[in-house]
């Protein structure tokens, strides 16, 4: 799909795109899990409810827009839309370059309110090298180790692999 198609906007009944509508949605719940919603809206398009359209808009997926909805949940504190940050700059958008630094930063958010999945992604930046980030094992091995210990399976199987290599290359 071009850039272009992508940042095609929902066709609503006012003629807009159908945004108005969705923030409008945002603003009157002010909730932080909207965000949420909203960019996973945005991520993957699909049909939404809003006041003024009754039967749904669809929303096409436009990843900037759904970014921009990720950073302003995860700015209220929603920890899960830090992870969504984290993941799209990681993994790049489109046609725009992969953001492993800004990436790392917002799983780092996200470690800190304790999300396991982002503890597991960040220590598999911190073992691949790449993207800026320098390897360091040992961050990884302690954040493989906290995900496993709050239950995430993917961590708890990575693990033993990771701490035996460790061993036979030696004090790093």
């Amino acid at each position: 799909m071009q850039a272009k198609d992508r940042r095609n906007r929902a066709v609503g009944e006012a003629g807009d795109g159908g945004g108005s509508e969705l923030t409008h949605c945002v603003e009157l719940r002010s909730a932080k899990h909207a965000h949420l919603q909203l960019g996973k809206l945005y991520a993957y398009g699909g049909k939404t409810l809003t006041p003024a359209d009754r039967d749904g808009a669809t929303i096409a997926v436009d990843e900037p827009e759904a970014l921009s909805w990720f950073v302003r949940g995860a700015e209220q504190g929603d920890v899960d839309c830090m992870f969504c940050c984290a993941s799209m700059l990681n993994s790049g958008m489109g046609d725009r370059p992969r953001r492993a630094k800004e990436a790392a930063a917002w799983y780092r958010k996200a470690v800190e309110q304790g999300d396991t999945k982002a503890m597991y992604n960040l220590a598999q930046m911190l073992l691949a090298d790449d993207g800026g980030l320098a390897a360091d094992f040992n961050a990884a091995e302690s954040l493989l180790a906290q995900a496993a210990e709050l239950g995430n399976a993917e961590a708890a199987a990575e693990l033993p692999g990771l701490r035996d290599f460790m061993l036979r290359m030696g004090p790093q």
